[in-house]
């Protein structure tokens, strides 16, 4: 089950490869998503928030993903064949130029503009919320 830390390299990882750059394919292998093209988009940034990986995209887009207890996110180069579990597990493919970023066991779904919060603009490192003592 992917912990907390986990999710912020994950995170991590995702904003570094494809925050900035413009989605050249998407392909979202879940119902809802199915036919939903983002090709053209500028990717904003990639933030954690628990288990739950938010990829912000232009035009006020989120795409929402959630690792479960068993999803994880994998980047290859465009030519490097993809490990990280069968082909039928793939839920999310983002492709920049020089990145594939692959979603294994992901839940995904659209999130309205209006539910996400805006981030402070500069996502790494995201800032941490307070806690009382």
């Amino acid at each position: 089950m992917p912990e907390g830390d986990t999710v912020w390299l994950a995170a991590k990882n995702l904003h570094a490869a494809l925050a900035g750059q413009t989605l050249m394919r998407t392909d979202f292998r879940v119902p809802r998503l199915a036919t939903t093209e983002l090709t053209g988009r500028r990717v904003l940034e990639v933030v954690p928030r628990g288990k739950h990986l938010p990829t912000r995209i232009e035009g006020r887009l989120t795409l929402h993903t959630h690792v479960r207890m068993e999803g994880s996110w994998h980047l290859f180069r465009p030519s490097e064949p993809w490990r990280g579990g069968p082909v039928s597990d793939v839920r999310v493919v983002l492709v920049v130029p020089d990145r594939v970023a692959v979603g294994y066991r992901l839940l995904a779904m659209p999130e309205p503009a209006e539910s996400c919060r805006a981030s402070s603009g500069s996502a790494w490192p995201p800032r941490r919320a307070s806690r009382a003592s």
